[in-house]
């Protein structure tokens, strides 16, 4: 049967109503249509109204929606990296899958796919992960949020040590599921910079290297944590229990270098195509070998094996080029250069750049590897003089030599 108001199908947790006119209306419609007479519940009746139903309901809104057409909002928000969107629309789409199974069959599981990002410095490792996360929520307006924590691993510390640990990042997950437990139990946790969590000192003390991988073993592979009430301003009032099955993990990282093991291991095995002797790669090179990379690569780099066993999808971002940066800086959804255009707009002010300042712009970026990360900062310290004296020009023109200039002082 289909609702005649939405045209949905019926499934179990949208079940029709038919009256003796053959009129169909599904759940959801039905709940609509009561909130638009203005019926009133009770504060217990509102408590309790499918909570779990709901949760699922919104697991199967994900699971419904094609990666190809999370892939097609992605365009909107990310340039070029059209492996790497594919394959996270796919893994995202498949983990909501999973969960939904897990929850109607639980005889039958299928094993959680986490993720690890490879790609340089700039390349869009974090913002292609909340952009994907903006894409399903827009793909759907009853999905309301996704809950998501980004976390640098450069920060994190093994247990009894001053720094962040595991427990936080679980903590800040709860929060921006606005304190509920199951909810953040479906969430998406990313994790940048791994690669810095690479046992480089195998002989001393290990603060933030091997010793916070096996403490994120647990979490990722999936167990039930328990979170201590913090001391002082305490965030909950008691402790916490969450379950980590259900959690995607994602973990980011450059692994600078990584190229020279690859090549290594590429010459040994005699591949053709890699018998580059010199250690200094060009940027066609370093594409092509980060997209051999294997796992035993990258526990010749620092991580160990167990932990590498828990990121089973390797997803390559490639290094940004001009033509991406520029579209980064003037195109694409949320365009560094529009943003800076409406704030001028506000004090009745015209701006604009020509193409050789743009061109410029990215240009410097890649020479100094910060690639998409430091377009925005470049833009602010070129502009800096205009949007501090606003009364000396209303219509301002930016040109490559005005860029040089800056740059120079810079």
């Amino acid at each position: 049967m289909k609702c005649n108001y939405c045209n949905q199908k019926e499934t179990e947790l949208n079940p029709m109503l038919k009256n003796e006119e053959n009129v169909i209306i599904c759940r959801n419609c039905a709940i609509e249509v009561l909130d638009i007479i203005d019926v009133k519940y009770t504060e217990e009746e509102l408590n309790n109204i499918d909570k779990k139903n709901n949760d699922k309901l919104i697991l199967e809104l994900i699971m419904n929606i094609k990666p190809s057409d999370i892939k097609k909002e992605l365009d909107k928000h990310v340039i070029n990296q059209e492996e790497a969107k594919r394959a996270l629309s796919v893994s995202l789409i498949n983990h909501y899958k999973r969960i939904h199974q897990s929850i109607d069959n639980k005889n039958r599981t299928i094993d959680k796919s986490n993720v690890l990002l490879i790609g340089p410095t700039g390349s869009g490792k974090t913002h292609i992960i909340k952009s994907i996360i903006k894409s399903i929520v827009s793909l759907n307006p009853k999905i309301k949020d996704i809950p998501f924590v980004s976390y640098n691993a450069a920060g994190l510390t093994a247990s009894g040590y001053v720094g962040d640990d595991i427990e936080n990042i679980l903590r800040t997950l709860i929060k921006n599921a606005d304190g509920d437990v199951k909810l953040a139990e479906t969430g998406i946790i990313f994790i940048d910079e791994i690669d810095k969590l690479s046992n480089k000192n195998p002989n001393g003390k290990d603060v933030g290297g091997i010793d916070v991988q096996q403490e994120l073993l647990k979490i990722i592979e999936g167990t039930e944590i328990t979170i201590p009430p913090r001391k002082g301003k305490e965030q909950y009032e008691s402790e916490i229990i969450i379950d980590t099955t259900n959690i995607l993990f994602i973990c980011g990282g450059a692994f600078s270098g990584i190229e020279e093991i690859i090549s290594e291991r590429l010459k040994g095995d005699k591949v053709v195509g890699f018998n580059n002797n010199s250690k200094v790669f060009s940027k066609e090179e370093k594409e092509k070998l980060l997209h051999n990379v294997y796992i035993e690569d990258l526990n010749k780099y620092g991580l160990i094996l167990e932990f590498l066993g828990r990121l089973h999808t390797i997803i390559i971002l490639n290094e940004l080029k001009i033509e991406d940066l520029k579209e980064i800086l003037t195109n694409v959804k949320g365009a560094i250069i529009p943003q800076y255009k409406e704030i001028f707009k506000l004090d009745k002010r015209k701006l604009s750049f020509d193409e050789k300042s743009i061109e410029l712009i990215a240009k410097e970026s890649i020479k100094h590897k910060t690639n998409a990360r430091g377009l925005r900062s470049i833009v602010e310290k070129v502009l800096l003089d205009y949007m501090f004296d606003v009364e000396k020009t209303k219509t301002i023109k930016i040109t490559e030599k005005i860029v040089e200039n800056k740059l120079k002082i810079m």
